[in-house]
């Protein structure tokens, strides 16, 4: 999967942390993608996979074009930027607290 699993069977986008459809399409749609023209490529997916033309486009901006912006995270000891949005290690300062004000809880040992 390209995400974590939200109860309503939606993704966050690894890249962007943004709510996305649950839209995978099948390798033949995949083929039929790149035969097709940049303009038709949602109407081609929704079309296909049976999903909403908003669905395809939302596939195609995460998945397809990475058009999404990244979101970084930043270290809260040194303010380096850390390597992905949910990093708890910082590889500038090497401290391993870094994610402590993300909002799900935290195992402690």
């Amino acid at each position: 999967m390209s995400g974590f699993a939200l109860p309503d069977g939606s993704f966050h986008c690894r890249r962007c942390s943004e709510r996305v459809a649950d839209v995978f399409p099948h390798l033949r749609t995949m083929i039929a993608l790149s035969k097709c023209a940049l303009a038709d490529r949602a109407a081609l997916i929704a079309e296909r996979e049976g999903v909403s033309l908003e669905a395809a486009r939302d596939w195609l901006h995460h998945h397809a074009d990475v058009a999404c912006p990244e979101r970084i995270g930043r270290c809260n000891a040194c303010g380096g930027a850390l390597r992905t949005w949910l990093a708890t290690w910082c590889p500038h300062c090497r401290r391993n607290d870094v994610g402590a004000w993300l909002e799900w809880p935290r195992e402690t040992a």
